[in-house]
């Protein structure tokens, strides 16, 4: 998995065939093409400028980024707030001199997914379990 740096994008920066909740500017967006991801915050302002800090970032090239709608994923696939289609985006955003010259969507899939309520029941049921086992009789004693 590694480190990854996060942008966020102004409103009405994104393309507007893209889902509501990826367009969101307090939507985080994943990258690992900067230099060096250490968990940094950018932004896309809404007249194009690629910021950090308050500062304008002069990147010039391809920044890709990535996102999807899941709160969690298992074995029993993803998870998303109601049981609504998973979505993985995946975008190409160009700048020219920190200035955003385009978004092009380069992916996106979307799959079938379970509400994240039952993720919850499931965890809470391993954890139950995990509990019987360790006070059953005959169980070895955890210090």
């Amino acid at each position: 998995m590694g480190m990854f740096d996060e942008v966020s994008f102004a409103a009405g920066v994104l393309p507007p065939d893209l889902p509501a909740w990826s367009t969101d500017p307090s939507h985080q967006w994943q990258t690992k093409d900067f230099e060096y991801p250490y968990l940094e915050r950018y932004a896309v302002t809404s007249d194009g400028r690629l910021v950090k800090d308050g500062h304008d970032i002069d990147f010039h090239g391809d920044l890709g980024v990535h996102t999807l709608n899941s709160r969690a994923s298992g074995p029993g696939g993803y998870y998303t707030q109601n049981g609504e289609p998973c979505e993985w985006l995946r975008l190409s955003v160009r700048f020219t001199h920190g200035r955003l010259e385009s978004v092009r969507i380069i992916e996106h899939e979307i799959l079938p997914a379970r509400p994240y309520a039952e993720y919850l029941t499931s965890l809470s049921a391993s954890s139950t379990s995990l509990s019987a086992q360790r006070e059953a009789p005959g169980a070895p004693a955890h210090e």
